[in-house]
């Protein structure tokens, strides 16, 4: 009876391990993600713009990202005695390399045309369309969809000579342009 039981729990346990072997639980492990390092978000710089006209302090001053018309009239010290701000929008948003020009009571600002002529007749080459741009002198129809294209991605021209910066216009081409355009300020 001794042996008996002997042969009957060694023949459980090896029908025991066996149904184990065959049902045995395969376990994989998945692939590890890959793990893309990411670089911080670069916090924006400061923007520069150039103050003039009836402040207490002109010059160029160093602001905030989203600072207002009225953010670099405060940096300039604020307005001079003879500032008119009612023709200063004080809630225009300012960009980088901009200008702000703070009148005089008296001061006449010339207004651009909403069809991007100047009231003297120049072509304000930050409003004008490719129609316009193309009375120019050697200014044809790529030329002036080229310097549409530059002010819509790096912004408004501040000056005029800004416009050799466009491929396509160089030296003699801005001299035969230079007495018929115009960079006006816009928003």
């Amino acid at each position: 009876m001794e042996k008996i039981r002997t042969t009957s729990l060694v023949l459980g346990v090896l029908l025991t391990l066996t149904a184990c072997r065959s049902s045995a639980l395969v376990i994989t492990a998945a692939p590890l993600p890959t793990l893309t390092p990411t670089a911080p978000t670069p916090t924006p710089g400061p923007i520069h713009v150039s103050v003039d006209g009836a402040v207490q302090h002109p010059g160029d001053f160093a602001l905030p990202p989203g600072s207002l018309a009225d953010d670099a009239v405060r940096a300039a010290d604020g307005p001079a005695a003879d500032a008119d701000l009612e023709q200063l929008n004080l809630a225009q948003a300012l960009r980088d390399g901009g200008r702000v020009h703070v009148p005089h009571f008296g001061e006449v600002l010339p207004t651009p045309t909403p069809y991007g002529l100047s009231v003297d007749g120049r072509v304000d080459i930050n409003l004008a369309g490719a129609a316009l741009l193309e009375t120019l002198p050697k200014i044809g129809p790529v030329t002036a969809q080229r310097i549409i294209e530059y002010r819509e991605t790096q912004g408004p021209f501040v000056t005029i000579e800004q416009i050799q910066e466009v491929k396509g216009i160089g030296p003699a081409t801005f001299e035969g342009i230079r007495g018929l355009i115009v960079a006006s300020e816009t928003p």
